[in-house]
């Protein structure tokens, strides 16, 4: 049951991506011929990475892309840096196979069907305009987006073969984060707007300027109202007071959550910007019943996974990837977004 809802849970998350964003320019007939053809576009670790693979990751590598503003990339190169970071995601999908097949890791026949069965919900939904809506965004053979899904739920087998095994766990136990409470969190924060600024660099240069001035002793709060973006420190200015998990932001969290009290935190890229926190007491909230509390703390069985997750982005983002030439023929500029796959 568990997998069940994971399943569904991507399966909408896949679609919403699908209908939320505009496709990526190229030549269709040119890459459908590549994805059915099986051309390979990369290699990992040795092992093939095919246009089929890399197609059906170009539009989470889009969106990822346009929202990494510690990369500066400008319009030239776009396509190429997104192919590459599409052949990456595919990379990682990869890798999570090869280690399953050599670890015996596989699917039971219920797992297999409720793949099937994911896609026939699908093609429900669409009716007539199935394979149209497919071929939108890259989809051209029904087993590539079976192979999509087949991975979805290979991941789940063998992050759970993995937890449940000492010997396969061994590999990734170093990568467990140490357990937190759920002790109340203070902060203050300035948020830099990046709109205000002419790229990325000089808005963090601005940051880490505030940030001098506040560890010089400059009162954080006036700095807040001189130069910060936040609506909520306007009407708060003492500060969020919150447990874990309450922003679904993990990189804000985890930013204040390792600072000492009165400490002033190195300035971050985060959701909507560059984030400069002060850690402040819960004992100097006003109002105690004012707390935005998260989730309970993960369990060990969580912990372990979120572990496993991390052993294989580290997998991944080490591996030996070579991108071969194919891989630049996917994309051409003949499209109306210039072949970009930018939102419009």
């Amino acid at each position: 049951m568990k997998k069940f809802f994971t399943i569904c849970a991507v399966l909408a998350i896949f679609t919403l991506t699908m209908f939320t964003l505009t496709a990526c320019g190229g030549n269709a007939a040119s890459l459908e011929a590549m994805v059915l053809e099986g051309t390979v576009v990369a290699t990992v670790n040795g092992l093939d990475v095919t246009a089929g693979e890399v197609a059906i990751m170009i539009e989470e590598a889009s969106w990822n892309l346009q929202w990494d503003f510690e990369r500066d990339i400008d319009e030239e190169n776009f396509d190429r840096v997104m192919l590459e970071d599409a052949a990456r995601l595919a990379a990682f999908w990869v890798i999570l196979g090869d280690f399953a097949a050599r670890n015996n890791i596989t699917l039971s026949q219920d797992e297999i069907d409720l793949v099937s069965q994911n896609i026939a919900f699908m093609a429900a939904e669409h009716g007539d305009d199935f394979d149209d809506f497919l071929a939108e965004h890259h989809v051209y053979d029904i087993a590539q987006l079976e192979r999509y899904f087949y991975n979805l739920s290979l991941a789940n087998a063998s992050i759970e073969a993995i937890v449940a095994s000492s010997e396969l766990f061994a590999e990734f136990e170093h990568l467990m984060e140490p357990e937190f409470t759920n002790e109340i969190i203070g902060v203050q924060h300035i948020l830099i707007d990046l709109d205000d600024f002419d790229d990325a660099d000089a808005a963090m240069t601005f940051a880490q300027g505030l940030r001098a001035r506040a560890v010089a002793g400059e009162d954080f709060k006036a700095l807040m109202a001189a130069y910060g973006n936040d609506p909520g420190m306007e009407r708060d200015p003492d500060g969020y007071f919150f447990t874990m998990g309450a922003f679904n932001n993990p990189t804000f969290e985890n930013e204040a959550y390792i600072l000492a009290i009165n400490e002033v935190g190195q300035p971050f890229f985060a959701m909507h910007g560059i984030h400069i926190i002060r850690r402040v007491s819960p004992d100097t909230n006003p109002d105690p019943t004012n707390i935005m509390f998260g989730p309970p703390p993960p369990t060990e069985e969580e912990r372990r996974m979120m572990a496993v997750f991390r052993g294989f982005d580290e997998k991944s983002e080490n591996a030996e990837i070579v991108f071969l030439p194919a891989l630049y023929d996917m994309v051409t500029d003949d499209a109306n977004d210039g072949g970009t796959g930018r939102r419009q």
